[in-house]
């Protein structure tokens, strides 16, 4: 019994591991041509919620600019970065299959922005 459960472990870790592999993958194909911003990824962030919810698990999509965003062209940046997510209707399945309840964006480890 207690083989099982590892093997169990295990498979389920694969698994995930594999599908975050696979979400990476898809996101930086799809954010692979936004100009001067470059994706370096996502970090996959869970907190606990007071209520019958239990934990609500959100993806940090991770953004770098060589130039300082002017603060007029940030709403529009976050705006298309969001959009481009959200047409792509396998992926956000793929994100709910995965347990995600929302999606930011940053540029800067100081501030994220919810697109969902």
């Amino acid at each position: 019994m207690k083989m099982l459960t590892s093997l169990v472990l295990l498979l389920s870790l694969s698994f995930s591991a594999a599908a975050a592999d696979h979400i990476d993958q898809v996101l930086a194909t799809l954010y692979q041509s936004k100009g001067d911003l470059h994706y370096l990824g996502y970090d996959s962030v869970e907190y606990p919620q007071a209520d019958a919810y239990g934990v609500q698990k959100y993806m940090v999509l991770d953004f770098f600019s060589r130039d300082k965003i002017a603060e007029s062209e940030l709403q529009a940046k976050v705006h298309a970065i969001c959009m481009s997510l959200i047409r792509n209707q396998p992926l956000i399945r793929n994100l709910a299959a995965a347990g995600y309840d929302m999606v930011s964006v940053s540029f800067d480890a100081k501030s994220q922005y919810d697109c969902l």
